[in-house]
């Protein structure tokens, strides 16, 4: 649907040009500011429309780089953990039994993972995934409706 109104586009158009003084011009008015209220609302739905992809991707983005990262610093930490832990036992068993030893380096291990694991899930959590943008968009969009339909109200 186009924004100019010509009177080839009104499919119950009959007669001559409209003037003040004809009875179908205050329905082709109305139908002229229904097409531009259509027309402006298409293009705002579909700006709007344009507006959640960015942002989607933006969040996907971020969320991708969150969980790399976690993932990432897991591997680094668990095969570091696992070299550390060998030769903690080693050094602490020269002071106090093996099994003792054992157990008190798995249980420092375990600790330490139990923290890092609670803050990636914290920067997991920190990544907003409301529409912020978007939402502002629709509540202008709909302020815009309601604008021009009190606009068509009054004429």
């Amino acid at each position: 649907m186009s924004n100019t109104y010509t009177k080839n586009s009104d499919p119950f158009h009959e007669g001559s040009p409209k003037e003040p003084g004809d009875l179908n011009f205050e329905r082709d008015s109305w139908m002229l500011m229904i097409e531009r209220i259509y027309a402006d609302t298409r293009l705002l739905l579909e700006r709007e429309g344009q507006l959640i992809r960015g942002e989607m991707t933006e969040k996907v983005v971020q969320l991708r780089t969150a969980t790399t990262t976690l993932v990432i610093s897991g591997v680094v930490l668990f095969i570091g953990a696992q070299c550390l832990a060998a030769t903690a036992i080693i050094m602490l068993s020269m002071v106090i039994p093996l099994w003792a030893s054992a157990i008190v380096v798995t249980g420092s291990f375990v600790l330490g993972g139990g923290i890092i694991l609670l803050v990636g899930i914290n920067k997991i959590n920190a990544v907003d995934l409301k529409l912020n943008k978007s939402l502002e968009g629709f509540k202008h969009i709909g302020s815009s409706i309601k604008e021009k339909v009190h606009e068509i109200i009054k004429h």
